[in-house]
């Protein structure tokens, strides 16, 4: 199965850099790593791709690591180890922002640990909170992440570098909402350009 995957890659490796197997990343853009120097800051809270900038719900998903702890220690030991690696390994990086990516594109190893503590959050909460409520907020998050998408798709906000947050926040509550047919054909337009 690996094999599969991986020789079509290592085929196009060869044939786009003339070797089997690189790190794209480097070889197209100068990847440097400085492990004692790391952007642990910027990966969290900058406009430029920062994790819970562009994915505010994360800030849930990380509180409920307590509760996740108090019901599988070994398996939150494990999630969280691989967090704080990847973290460490992104921050590392003159590329932590992921250049052009939406969102924290980096971070894609750790989804299971940002919603199993999403769920621990939730289901803790839920003992407070009814279900509706819960329900509505996780709706505001989707359609916050649906319409910061839009915004990017139609460069509304900058593919890669800082954004400005003002800007970004007076799109999503009033820019997009005021445009939503023009920006549903913009989209349908380039899907069928594609």
């Amino acid at each position: 199965g690996v094999a599969a995957l991986i020789l079509p890659l290592m085929l196009f490796w060869r044939i786009v850099y003339g070797q089997w197997i690189i790190n794209t990343y480097a070889a197209a853009s100068g990847l440097v790593f400085d492990p004692f120097h790391p952007h642990l800051r910027e990966v969290l809270f900058s406009s430029d791709r920062g994790l819970l900038i562009w994915s505010p719900v994360l800030v849930f998903s990380l509180a409920g690591t307590l509760p996740l702890w108090r019901r599988d220690r070994g398996l939150t030991a494990l999630l969280v180890t691989n967090f704080v690696l990847t973290y460490w390994l992104v921050a590392s990086s003159n590329m932590w922002s992921g250049l052009v990516a939406f969102g924290a594109r980096h971070f894609v190893a750790c989804a299971s640990y940002f919603a199993l503590g999403l769920a621990a959050f939730a289901d803790r909460l839920g003992r407070r909170v009814k279900l509706p409520w819960l329900a509505a907020a996780g709706a505001a998050f989707i359609v916050w992440n649906f319409l910061l998408i839009i915004q990017y798709a139609l460069e509304w906000v900058p593919r890669g570098g800082e954004v400005d947050l003002a800007t970004m926040i007076v799109n999503q509550f009033r820019v997009v909402p005021e445009n939503l047919t023009r920006i549903f054909q913009a989209l349908l337009n380039r899907l069928n350009e594609s």
